[in-house]
């Protein structure tokens, strides 16, 4: 197909408006429709509406959902025929590994060159979209499909936040490995200081609180003072006290909670964060 002589549907998504009027304008000019928007989060709408042919993206350095939601978008069958081009400053290699892991077409960097930058919108129109296949992760009944985006148990459909399949993905990416707190920070949101130490427990509790009625809530393992592993390998039987308890008590941490009472006046516990 050439991309001179068909009229494409395009959606700019980035905060940089004026990096955005000028590529929409540029896009216009050749014949192509352009839709803009702010924020990844308000795409969902426009992408309902009418399935672009081009999405391109500006992903900024204070951003981790730029990835997340191509990743998301890669899982929509519907589409699956979309060109995706991020255009970033964001200069370290590790930060263009993931976007084509992701499934990008193209990942172009600031300062852009204008002819470049349209040469190679050219070149993604003109091919078909990248189809990027991931790896199954099965533990048993347990399983994740990144392609699909979705944690099952047997046949039940594991409901999880994006940062909350982000934070799975890696621990089973990872089994039986220990990761501390600031570990999983730098490894998965080291360019969003609104995400804390703390905050990892918060996720921790929420995989585990649905994965509870399918018993599979004792993989996700805390191991104390220093962090979190996914494993199968259980050392300790269902129903074990001292685990329930191990999960309240990082909970009340996550609250900043003073020395308090879990459940009976045998579990009282207090510490000091100083």
């Amino acid at each position: 197909m050439n991309s001179e002589t068909f009229r494409a549907h395009c959606l700019l998504i980035g905060r940089d408006l004026p990096l955005r009027r000028m590529i929409a304008f540029g896009l216009r000019q050749r014949g192509h429709d352009v839709a803009e928007l702010d924020d990844v989060r308000d795409a969902d709408d426009s992408l309902a509406v009418q399935k672009p042919d081009l999405l391109l993206l500006d992903w900024p350095h204070a951003d981790t959902e730029c990835i997340d939601f191509v990743e998301a978008v890669r899982a929509r069958h519907e589409l699956a025929g979309m060109r995706v081009l991020i255009v970033s400053s964001r200069r370290s290699e590790d930060d263009a590994v993931r976007a084509f892991d992701s499934g990008v077409d193209d990942f172009v960097l600031k300062p852009l060159s204008t002819r470049e930058l349209f040469a190679r919108i050219r070149a993604c129109l003109s091919r078909p979209a990248v189809r990027v296949k991931r790896q199954r992760l099965d533990f048993g009944d347990l399983i994740l499909d990144p392609d699909s985006r979705r944690l099952l148990v047997g046949e039940a459909v594991i409901d999880l936040g994006r940062r909350e399949f982000r934070l799975m993905r890696f621990l089973m990416r990872h089994p039986d490995q220990v990761f501390s707190r600031n570990e999983l920070l730098e490894k998965l949101w080291s360019d969003d200081p609104s995400i804390g130490r703390r905050t990892i427990d918060v996720h921790v509790r929420r995989i585990r609180r649905v994965l509870e009625p399918h018993g599979c809530d004792r993989f996700l393992q805390t191991v104390r003072s220093i962090g979190y592993r996914f494993s199968t390998h259980l050392s300790e039987p269902p129903g074990n006290g001292a685990a329930r308890l191990e999960d309240r008590i990082e909970g009340a941490a996550a609250a900043g909670l003073e020395p308090g009472h879990f459940g009976s006046s045998r579990e009282s516990i207090t510490w000091n964060d100083n």
